[in-house]
């Protein structure tokens, strides 16, 4: 009895406590455990200029997953972004005596594949057929399936490619912002860094690619298909 009435109590005490406390505290857990991820890439990169290839390896499966993710979104090819990834891997792990920490190594391995990306976007004519079955990147957090739904898998492959088709009409600078930002969860002050823009500028470039990414699809929704399903 007297446990329980602990428990309510500090229920009630928490309850109670001003919501501005509990933002702030909330926001204190989520930086520390931010500064632990950064503390552990700063370890592993130290033991990288030491001649480690094993730390190098825990990075590249560290990261490796978040970089395709954000080379496909911006290349809408699962190839092309395999040879991003690769590029930037190879550039990160020659330029890894020059890292002096000035920002994380999250921010600068993020600044090489955004670069790499955009580089062979230009360069190269990229393919824009459809995603392959196993070709697809992980997916994004507005596109999760719904197993209680079994027509929900093929719903959300269509949608995927909807959105794959609409960020590639989406101007290549609000397209970057933005794909760093929804997709891998990027801060704005990170994406600044990585850009060198302002954060104001990133906010505004994230805010119109929203907009135009509603318009697109909403867009797409009322079209031909839509009209189809009329008949």
């Amino acid at each position: 009895m007297m446990e329980s009435s602990q428990q309510k109590g500090s229920e009630a005490s928490e309850a109670g406590r001003p919501a501005p406390r509990r933002v702030s505290e909330a926001m204190q857990r989520v930086a520390s455990q931010v500064g632990e991820v950064a503390s552990e890439d700063a370890r592993l990169v130290g033991q990288a200029q030491e001649g480690r290839r094993e730390a190098f390896s825990r990075l590249f499966e560290k990261y490796r997953g978040p970089a395709y993710q954000i080379a496909y979104r911006l290349l809408g090819n699962g190839d092309d972004a395999l040879d991003a990834v690769q590029e930037a891997f190879m550039k990160a792990f020659a330029g890894l005596q020059a890292f002096r920490g000035g920002a994380s190594f999250k921010t600068w391995f993020y600044r090489i594949v955004t670069n790499c990306s955009l580089d062979l976007r230009r360069s190269r004519a990229v393919r824009k057929a459809a995603p392959l079955d196993g070709d697809e990147p992980p997916q994004i957090p507005s596109t999760r399936s719904d197993d209680r739904e079994p027509s929900r898998p093929a719903e959300m492959k269509e949608l995927k490619n909807r959105i794959d088709e609409a960020l590639a009409e989406i101007p290549e600078t609000n397209r970057t912002a933005f794909v760093l930002f929804a997709v891998e969860g990027v801060s704005y002050r990170d994406i600044a860094e990585i850009l060198n823009i302002s954060i104001g500028t990133v906010m505004s470039r994230i805010y119109y690619a929203r907009q135009k990414l509603q318009q697109i699809l909403s867009e797409s929704q009322d079209g031909p298909m839509a009209a189809d399903e009329d008949h």
